[in-house]
């Protein structure tokens, strides 16, 4: 059974990205678009892990809901993009079978959320093969 792990969203939200002289990301934009969800998330009392940067174009953080960990990255292909991974063991996913349902959960916890936000529209939750299909996440030309 195929997961949803894809969350689309637009913010209202200042670009906070930082580049050098020449014109390369330093620091990619998002920082107040996932301080803003990670807060969301611990007032819904989640564990979660501090974010940070992730490479040049985005930002992560992990969380723990129902004793399943996710590992969470932030970017902005066009819209937002917000990718949720279990972190689940293969071992465990066969064994207790769970792994799928938590997933399903924590990424219906995280859309019901970021649509409570004032600053955030036009916020989906896809599947992998709906989001593949409708062409997101690819950078415009």
């Amino acid at each position: 059974m195929q997961q949803r792990k894809f969350l689309t969203f637009d913010a209202d939200l200042l670009d906070d990205s930082s580049e050098d002289s020449r014109g390369n990301v330093v620091t990619p934009n998002g920082r107040k678009v996932v301080e803003r969800i990670v807060s969301k998330l611990r007032d819904r009392g989640i564990d979660v892990v501090e974010h940070r940067q992730h490479s040049f174009y985005g930002w992560a953080f992990g969380a723990t809901y129902h004793s399943a960990a996710f590992y969470c990255i932030l970017q902005h292909p066009k819209s937002w993009l917000l990718l949720i991974k279990s972190k689940t063991s293969l071992f465990d996913r066969l064994r207790f079978r769970a792994s799928a349902q938590d997933l399903q959960a924590f990424s219906d916890l995280v859309l019901e959320e970021l649509r409570k936000e004032p600053d955030f529209r036009s916020v989906e939750l896809h599947l992998g093969s709906e989001f593949k299909a409708e062409g997101r996440g690819k950078r415009p030309n």
